[in-house]
C-alpha cells in the first residue's frame, strides 16, 4: 500500500468515487465494507493507510466533503460518516493481516480486530481465532481483556493464544461509553434498514426470511426488555 501523498488535484471527483461504490454494492457482499474501504482509501487519501490514520488534515478535509456533498448517494448504499470509517479501518487491518488467514476470518471478527492497535498482538489473535475456530464473542473477549491488561492465555503452557476463560473477571462496564455504542446501534439499525429497503423481498429464499424474522423478533424481545430496565 503507498504511503506517498499524492496532490489533491490528482485524485478521483467524487462521481468517480460514487460510481465505484455503486458497482461495488451490486458486485461484492461479504467483503462489501472491506472492499468500499478500500476505495475510500485510495480516491481519498491516495492509498496511504498513514495519512488516514495520522489524520492528515488536507486529505481530512477532502474526506469530509465528500462525506457532506455526497451524503444523500451514500445513504443509498447505507453509508454514513462513521460506517465510512469502519470500512476504512477494516481495509487497512485486513491487509496487515497474515495471508493465510485473511479470507478465513468472518468480517465480524475483523470489526473486531480493528479495536487492536499493536499489529503484532492483532496478528497473533487473528491466527489464534482461526486455530481455534472462536467464535466472535470468544475473540472479542480476547480483544477486551488485552485492551484492559488482562492475561487472555487459558493456559500458559499452550501454544498459541487461548480465549479467556469464564473465570477471568471481566473489565468494568463504562456508562458513557455504552451510551455511545447505543447510539451507533440506532445509527448502524438506520443504515440497515436503508439497504434493506432496496432488496428485492420476491427474491428471498425461505430460508432466508425466517432468519431475518426471527433475528427482528430476537432484537424485539431485547429492546423491550431493555425499555423495561431503562423505567426502573
Amino acid at each position: 500500500m503507498p504511503d506517498a501523498i499524492q496532490p489533491i488535484d490528482t485524485l478521483a471527483t467524487f462521481d468517480d468515487i460514487l460510481d465505484e461504490l455503486e458497482r461495488l454494492s451490486r458486485e461484492h457482499l461479504l467483503y462489501f465494507r472491506i472492499e468500499v474501504g478500500r476505495v475510500l482509501l485510495n480516491r481519498l487519501f491516495a492509498g496511504s493507510a498513514a495519512a488516514y490514520l495520522d489524520r492528515d488534515p488536507t486529505k481530512e478535509a477532502r474526506f469530509a466533503e465528500f462525506v457532506r456533498k455526497c451524503d444523500e448517494d451514500l445513504a443509498r448504499f447505507g453509508l454514513g460518516e462513521n460506517v465510512a470509517r469502519t470500512c476504512i479501518q477494516c481495509c487497512i487491518v485486513f491487509d496487515s493481516l497474515p495471508a493465510a488467514v485473511r479470507n478465513t476470518l468472518f468480517l465480524s471478527q475483523i470489526l473486531e480486530l480493528t479495536r487492536v492497535t499493536d499489529p503484532t498482538a492483532r496478528a497473533r489473535l487473528a491466527v489464534a481465532a482461526v486455530e481455534g475456530d472462536w467464535t466472535v464473542r470468544q475473540l472479542r473477549d480476547a480483544v477486551g481483556a488485552l485492551k484492559a491488561g488482562l492475561p487472555y492465555d487459558a493456559d500458559p503452557d499452550a501454544p498459541g493464544v487461548q480465549p479467556p476463560t469464564d473465570g477471568m473477571p471481566a473489565p468494568k462496564a463504562q456508562p458513557g461509553r455504552l451510551v455511545t455504542q447505543a447510539e451507533k446501534w440506532t445509527q448502524a439499525v438506520d443504515e440497515w434498514t436503508a439497504q434493506w429497503a432496496q432488496v428485492d423481498k420476491a427474491k428471498l429464499r425461505g430460508v432466508q426470511r425466517e432468519r431475518v424474522k426471527a433475528a427482528v423478533a430476537g432484537m424485539r424481545a431485547r429492546l423491550e426488555k431493555l425499555a423495561k430496565e431503562l423505567e426502573v
